[in-house]
């Protein structure tokens, strides 16, 4: 049973690494918004996993220097 669960995780990080890689892709095109769609939805289908941190990350407001 611990394999059938490895496999799962293993394919969800795969998924949510795709995702990210989207998004990395919209970017570059300028279409934050379209990105910024992407990350949300991988937060939302995948916590948990390395690249949901990675997309929080991103998503977090950075404070201004003053």
């Amino acid at each position: 049973m611990p394999k059938q669960s490895s496999l799962v995780y293993g394919d969800d990080e795969r998924e949510a690494q795709s995702m990210f890689n989207q998004a990395r892709e919209y970017v570059r095109n300028g279409q934050k918004d379209d990105a910024t769609k992407i990350l949300r939805n991988l937060i939302e289908r995948f916590p948990g996993t390395k690249f949901s941190g990675r997309a929080q990350e991103i998503l977090t407001p950075r404070p201004k220097a003053i």
